[in-house]
This record gives structure tokens, C-alpha cells and sequence, in this order.
């Protein structure tokens, strides 16, 4: 899918009025494409030198269209209390191979067009001589309204230049197809020019992409999509979800409240929650999320992210296992930086942190050390590399869907469209995860050492609380095993059934991944507690106050239980650790 980037070089303390209202208002016009499915975009209010290199490093295989406003001038453009060099920043866009668009809006960013050019950028809007703030605003917001409106590159700037103009005659706003050479240095006129290379001039014909699925036609039944894609996603792994499917193919009528509780049952309970939420009427019918509305739409969301951070607490737990086992290893530089993005930069108040980089690149380390993955089926999720793969390009809707809700940008008429895409690519998600049933999550409470002098070989008693069968009620049970697992902590257990070579006696052999400090149940640590369990999530870490932020599993919008000296300081401490062997320093020193 097509990523657009927006750089808007405001400064936080004191923010340009015209250029906060640009940004503002193109993304107003841009938004509703955007949840339409017809591109991603990306803006950064408060543009540094190394927020847009980083990004354009991580993401030059979907940037289409890039744009800067602020200050600048033939050889720079100004970010936060710096200067970005333009021969740096051609460089990285020249790296960009989708790239359709620079569109520098400051002043006199001409002279830049040349090093655009030699570095392969095929098309540049830019300026002339020094620019009105207004003005410039203006203008972009101008050709903006005018893409949206699914005008072409020319007809875009045209139109822009044509409201330009009605503001002040005599300015000249021309297309050019070669760089001019000679221009009056005292001209009071701001200049604006499309720069597009004669051989590419097809480019003045591009449009905004259009959507990538069609719209949904006929009824939409909420939950209808997801049920049913949810159900042949968990066949292969779930017993109950597999027994209705078989009656369902014999002829018999299965209830959809069959299905759903067979769905519930058979994933980790952080997940089935979530889906719960979606699912189950809340009183009178029309009353909870499973009916079309914002709060749906917020619902889907949320869905998408706790399986999703799962899924990556799984990752990075193995990532630490594997460091721990070798002490030679070392993380390459780019694993390492996506890796403290992960604790440093994961605040509400810039959204939800997108995952797939990181997954990517611990991936990327796992294979080049040919190191097996603790959930097989990962090696069959090769479309996580392919930007345009099914699963990458649904997580790209909902991420970007995030931002949207985060930023109050879903209007009312675009509800009922937005909650069947969000559907749709929810069910893609789980398309790609349904093997999470094939695992058990379990928290461990307390374990006991079982040894008699009569039986010297010791055993181990584990409580216990399997956080699956989440209809049913969670219960703590005893576990007796010959081995101990990790205290107080959450465990995935693999379990492999294997045949002994000799008796020919089938045995099942359990494998914990310990998911602790990234998830952990606040009832291992409170024995006076009367619930069954209150599974956490790790959300940030706050350096200033040296402390760990968690939200609750199932209910997200509670308070947020906060990890430090003061506060079950194990966890603090197992975070220590793992910045210790991951970065060789603690995270406070980040």
C-alpha cells in the first residue's frame, strides 16, 4: 500500500499558526481516502533530522509521496533546533523507488532540485524565492482538496496555482521540464514550480491510488466476516472449533453462538476478550460493540493491537532466551535501534507504536543465526517481509486507523464503511495468527518442590492458571511436572508429542517460553488477592521516573499499574537485565 509522509518542522513551544492549520487541513482531506483503504499516511508535527531520516530508511519500499513544510532555503531545510543538508536528504529519497512526489513548501528550496534529480527523484514541487507563510499554507492546501478530489498531478497544481492567484496577480507558478538556469535574484514574485523530467512527464498524469479492495456490497452483518474467518482460521488447531466445522460440512446446522463460544475457548484469554467484546450483545440489543458504531470501530482496534503485542512479547521473550544462550551473540545496529524504540517511544500520546519493523528485524537476526522459532508456524509467515503482503498490508490499515482515532479524524458518515474494512482486515490478521490456539497460556502463581526420602527423585507442584477457556470460567489447578518452570511469571507452553524410539510409547514434552517482564499477572505477586487472575501488558517505560507502565489485559482503559523500586522491583529488576544483555546498558542511559 502507498505510504505518504508528511514533515511539518513546527516547533512544539511556540508552533506556527499557518502551518499547524496545514497540517490540520490536509490531513482532513487526505483521511477519508485513508480509511477507504487507498493509501497510508504519515505525518510528523514536530519534524526532526533524525525522525525523517529514520523513517525514510525504514519505510523507502511504500513511500509514494513526501512532503515537507517549514524553513529553508537552496541547500537546507530547517527541523527542530537544526539544519537537515539537502544533499543527504536526496540521497535518502533517491532510495525511495516509489517515490511519485517531493513537494518542498518553504522558502527558495528551487536550488534543490538538481540534487532531487541526479538522485532519481522523478518529480518536484518547489519554490523560487522567499514564501509567505500564509501563502504557502494556502497553496498546499489547495492541491491537496485538489487530489483528494481525484485530480492529476498537473490538474492538482493548476488548480492550486489558479487559487494562488486570485489571491495576488502577477505571481508565476509554472510547470517545468528542465531546471532554469537564470532568474532574477531581486524579483519580488514568489515562484512556484512543478519540476517533472521530460522523460517521465507521464508522472503528470498520476492520481491518488484508488482503494485496494472494493467496497463491501449488499448487507453487512457485524461479526458475520469475522465468525466465519476466525472459524477456519482455528480449524487446523482447535478441537471444538474443528468439530463444529465438520458437523457444519455434514449438513447440520450450527449455531453462530456455537461458533463464537468455540472461538472464545480456544484462544489465549488477553485475546479472546477482546473478541468477546466484539461479540456478545452488552444488555439490550444495539447496546455493545457488536453493533456498528464508533465505539466498534475502537473495539476492532483494540482487538488488533493486544494480539498483535502478543504476538511480539513472544518474539522478543525468544530474543532474549536466545542472547542469554549465546554470549557471543550481538544484535546487529538497525535490531538494536527498532528494539529502543520499542521502550522509548511507545507513548499514548504518539499512538500506538507500529510493531512490524520490529518483528521484522528480529526475524531477520533469528534466520541469520539459522536459530529455529519457538512458534513454528512463523517460518510460514513469509508475507511479513512483503510490504504488499496480505497480513503487512492489514496492519497497515489498522495502525493508520489508530492514528485516526487517536486524532479524532473518523467522521460519522465514514462509520459504517470503516467498521466493515476494519472487520475485513481483522479477520486477514487472525487469517495469519489462528495457530495462537495451538498454545496454552499459563500464569504461574507458586511452586512447590515435591521430595520424600522414600522417592528421592523431586517433582515439582505448579499452580497454575491457564488463561485459555475464557468462557468457562479461569481457574487455578495444580500441575505436578518433573521440571520447574520460572516463578511469578507468565508462561506460552509448546506442547510436542513425541514417540519413544524403543517402547514405541507416545509421550507429550512441555516447553515453556517465559513471557515475563512484557506480560505478567499482578495476582503472582499478591497472595491476598481473590482473583483468579489480572494479566498486564507492558505499555512503556517512563525514564524520568525510572518506572514501568503496564495496561491491564482485558480491560485496557483502567488505570495502569506502574512497575519500579517501590513495586514488585523483580519486574523492574528483569527489565535490567534484559537491557543489560540486549544493549549493554540500562535502559535510564538510552
Amino acid at each position: 500500500m502507498d505510504l505518504f509522509y508528511f514533515a511539518f518542522a513546527n516547533d512544539p513551544t511556540h508552533p506556527l499558526r499557518s502551518l499547524t492549520e496545514e497540517a490540520d487541513r490536509i490531513m482532513e482531506l487526505l483521511t477519508p481516502g485513508e480509511l477507504q483503504q487507498r493509501y497510508v499516511v504519515v505525518y510528523e508535527p514536530f519534524a526532526t533530522r533524525e525522525k525523517i531520516s529514520r523513517f525514510l530508511t525504514q519505510h523507502r519500499d511504500k513511500i509514494s509521496l513526501f512532503h515537507y513544510s517549514g524553513h529553508a532555503g537552496d541547500t537546507l531545510l530547517e527541523t527542530k533546533g537544526e539544519q537537515t543538508h539537502s544533499e543527504g536528504l536526496a540521497h535518502l529519497l533517491g532510495q525511495c523507488l516509489k517515490l511519485k512526489l517531493v513537494f518542498l513548501n518553504g522558502c527558495s528550496t528551487e536550488g534543490q532540485v538538481a540534487g532531487l534529480w541526479d538522485a532519481g527523484v522523478k518529480s518536484i514541487m518547489a519554490t523560487s524565492a522567499p514564501v509567505e507563510d500564509q501563502k504557502a499554507s494556502n497553496f498546499a492546501k489547495r492541491f491537496y482538496q485538489a487530489l483528494s478530489q481525484e485530480e492529476n498531478l498537473q490538474q492538482a497544481f493548476e488548480q492550486a496555482k489558479g487559487d494562488l492567484l486570485t489571491q495576488q496577480a502577477g505571481l508565476q507558478v509554472e510547470l517545468h521540464r528542465a531546471i532554469r538556469r537564470e532568474r532574477k535574484q531581486d524579483t519580488p514574485e514568489i515562484l512556484w514550480g512543478l519540476f517533472v523530467q521530460e522523460q517521465e512527464a507521464s508522472l503528470l498524469t498520476w492520481t491518488l491510488p484508488q482503494a485496494q479492495t472494493p467496497p463491501p456490497t449488499g448487507d453487512f452483518e457485524p461479526n458475520s466476516l469475522l465468525v466465519e474467518g476466525l472459524m477456519t482460521a482455528l480449524n487446523p488447531y482447535a478441537r471444538e472449533v474443528r468439530n463444529l466445522v465438520r458437523d457444519e460440512e455434514d449438513g447440520e446446522e450450527v449455531d453462530f453462538a456455537d461458533k463464537r463460544l468455540a472461538i472464545l475457548n480456544s484462544l489465549p484469554a488477553p485475546i479472546a476478550e477482546q473478541l468477546r467484546k466484539l461479540m456478545v450483545p452488552l444488555g439490550d440489543r444495539g447496546k455493545g460493540f457488536d453493533q456498528i458504531s464508533l465505539p466498534r470501530v475502537e473495539q476492532l482496534v483494540q482487538t488488533y493491537q493486544t494480539a498483535i503485542e502478543l504476538f511480539t512479547f513472544t518474539t522478543i521473550s525468544q530474543l532474549w532466551d536466545v542472547m542469554a544462550e549465546d554470549q557471543e551473540a550481538k544484535l546487529p545496529a538497525s535490531t538494536q535501534r527498532v528494539l529502543q524504540r520499542f521502550f522509548r517511544n511507545k507513548l499514548p500520546a504518539q499512538g500506538f507504536l507500529p510493531l512490524l519493523p520490529l518483528l521484522r528485524e528480529i526475524r531477520s537476526f533469528f534466520e541469520g543465526k539459522d536459530q529455529a522459532f519457538f512458534i513454528d508456524e512463523w517460518t510460514e509467515l513469509r508475507d511479513l517481509y512483503a510490504a504488499d503482503g496480505p497480513f503487512a498490508m492489514a496492519c497497515d490499515y489498522l495502525d493508520a486507523l489508530h492514528r485516526r482515532l487517536e486524532q479524532e479524524q473518523v467522521q460519522p458518515h465514514l462509520v459504517s464503511e470503516v467498521c466493515r474494512r476494519a472487520e475485513q482486515n481483522l479477520t486477514t490478521i487472525f487469517n495469519s495468527l489462528g495457530f495462537l490456539a495451538k498454545y496454552t497460556l499459563v500464569a504461574v502463581r507458586m511452586i512447590d518442590v515435591i521430595k520424600f526420602r522414600h522417592h528421592p527423585e523431586a517433582s515439582f507442584r505448579h499452580s497454575l492458571v491457564r488463561l485459555v477457556k475464557l468462557m468457562g470460567g479461569l481457574e487455578e489447578r495444580e500441575e505436578v511436572l518433573d521440571t520447574f518452570m520460572d516463578s511469578r511469571s507468565v508462561l506460552l507452553i509448546k506442547r510436542v508429542i513425541e514417540k519413544d524410539q524403543e517402547t514405541g510409547e507416545k509421550k507429550t514434552r512441555i516447553t515453556p517460553l517465559n513471557l515475563s517482564p512484557f506480560v505478567i499477572d499482578e495476582n503472582a505477586f499478591d497472595e491476598k488477592s481473590t482473583e483468579v487472575s489480572k494479566v498486564y501488558f507492558f505499555s512503556r517505560y517512563e525514564k524520568q521516573q525510572d518506572a514501568f507502565v503496564f495496561r491491564h489485559a482485558y480491560k485496557p482503559a483502567d488505570l495502569p499499574l506502574v512497575v519500579s523500586d517501590q513495586k514488585y522491583p523483580v519486574v523492574k529488576a528483569q527489565f535490567e537485565a534484559f537491557a543489560e544483555l540486549m544493549f549493554h546498558q540500562k535502559l535510564s542511559s538510552l
